[in-house]
């Protein structure tokens, strides 16, 4: 199983959002990985993309790795067993992997295992989520015998998604704005029949059933290729089609953040004709644009309900305003403002609680800069106390930053929320 990142993980991506990229330069791997995937991707008659996994040398011998795959499962059903909601949404969603022609049951497992690869799997859950609330994550990174992992021998690509920063910022100029995301991105991207043992699992549905062998024929969350391959294919696809859907294929390079686009028009009909051409785009490389959501209902009203964020999407009511994900960021459409809420905290909170809070603020365009001013202060601070990470911290402590900067500090720490209204009017702080 894929622990979760450390506090100290987290605490550093906080203090590294600040930095902007450097300019990205190929290294001779990457540049060998894009040959690659060049000169081995090829499109099916139905539309849809084959690529293969990028491996450092043709078909790798990685050694048995179905032993530790099924004491994995082993431990995974006795985590079900605790858990009766859990295992029935982990039920569905190997089952949904089957029906839809995702995964296919291995007719004679046994033979030859050191040359296929085993992936261990769990289940994460996200409460957020308007569509499914779990996923299942493959674990390519379990050594084998040998002592490699299926991602040991495969180049992870160069990195392809396009900056936060300059989305949330492009996005500003429209008048009339709109997101949506690709549904199950990576499982409409076939792996070449040649590789896909590379990709098995074991599976049952109760630990009274016999296990069985499946073998994963689409692009795995998990593995190390997965978001290189996944993004590669979409620019392929905009490249392929740009001339029946020029607009769209600008927008697929450029407005996609992995499976989410922000995107927009100068007017409503010409977001809705770009709608259009984007969800024709993606239709012809296999692909379901959904979870729309915009500024404007009038983008919405002839959507159908399963292609909508959800029945708030539609909502423009200001007493009950809908509130959207936008790349991390929390979206209200119907005003065009951007909020953040945090998990309140008392005087008796610990270390540990206050870090997790802070580090967990994703602020990509620093409007809540004179906020986190003080709540970097305060992370220094504490380090500085030697307080273990369960400890109570003294109320001294938490007040011992400038008077004038308490109430601010207080804000965020304390879990009173603030919001962003409407970038084309100013910046203004709703406490």
């Amino acid at each position: 199983m894929c622990p979760p990142p450390s506090l100290e993980t987290v605490v550093e991506r906080f203090w590294e959002i600040d930095d902007f990229p450097t300019c990205a330069h190929l290294s001779p791997e990457d540049e060998a990985c894009e040959a690659f995937f060049k000169t081995t991707h090829h499109r099916e008659p139905s539309g849809r993309y084959v690529v293969s996994l990028p491996f450092h040398s043709p078909k790798p011998i990685l050694g048995d790795s179905r032993a530790h795959a099924v004491r994995c499962l082993e431990a995974l059903e006795r985590r079900l067993v605790k858990q009766p909601g859990l295992r029935t949404e982990y039920q569905a969603f190997m089952e949904d992997y089957l029906q839809s022609g995702h995964m296919d049951v291995i007719a004679n497992p046994l033979h030859d295992v050191e040359s296929a690869y085993y992936l261990p799997h769990h289940g994460v859950i996200k409460a957020e989520s308007t569509t499914t609330k779990l996923r299942v994550v493959f674990n390519a990174s379990a050594k084998t015998q040998r002592d490699v992992s299926l991602n040991d021998m495969l180049m992870t690509g160069p990195k392809l998604q396009t900056d936060v920063r300059e989305i949330l910022l492009r996005v500003r100029v429209h008048k009339v704005v709109f997101t949506a995301d690709i549904k199950q991105m990576y499982r409409q991207i076939m792996v070449d029949k040649e590789h896909q043992d590379y990709q098995r699992i074991v599976w049952r549905c109760s630990p009274t059933d016999p296990i069985v062998d499946y073998r994963l024929q689409t692009v795995t969350y998990g593995v190390s290729s997965a978001p290189y391959l996944a993004i590669r294919t979409l620019h392929q696809l905009a490249q392929d089609e740009q001339c029946n859907f020029p607009q769209a294929a600008h927008v697929l390079k450029s407005d996609f953040y992995v499976d989410d686009v922000v995107t927009g028009a100068n007017s409503v009909e010409e977001a809705i004709a770009l709608q259009k051409e984007l969800i024709a785009l993606l239709a012809a490389g296999g692909f379901h644009l959904r979870k729309f959501a915009s500024t404007h209902s009038e983008v919405l009203e002839w959507l159908s309900s399963d292609q909508l964020q959800s029945p708030a999407s539609m909502s423009f009511d200001k007493e009950q305003p809908a509130v959207v994900k936008v790349l991390g960021v929390q979206w209200n459409p119907s005003s065009d403002c951007f909020s953040y809420q945090m998990t309140p905290l008392n005087s008796s909170s610990t270390k540990r609680a206050i870090l997790s809070n802070i580090a967990r603020i994703f602020d990509p365009l620093g409007w809540l800069t004179p906020i986190l001013l003080y709540a970097k202060s305060l992370v220094q601070l504490l380090w500085l106390t030697g307080a273990g990470w369960d400890e109570q911290l003294p109320p001294e402590v938490l007040y011992s930053l400038p008077s004038a900067s308490c109430s601010v500090l207080l804000l965020t720490a304390f879990g009173l929320q603030t919001t962003v209204v409407n970038q084309r009017k100013g910046v203004l702080w709703d406490r």
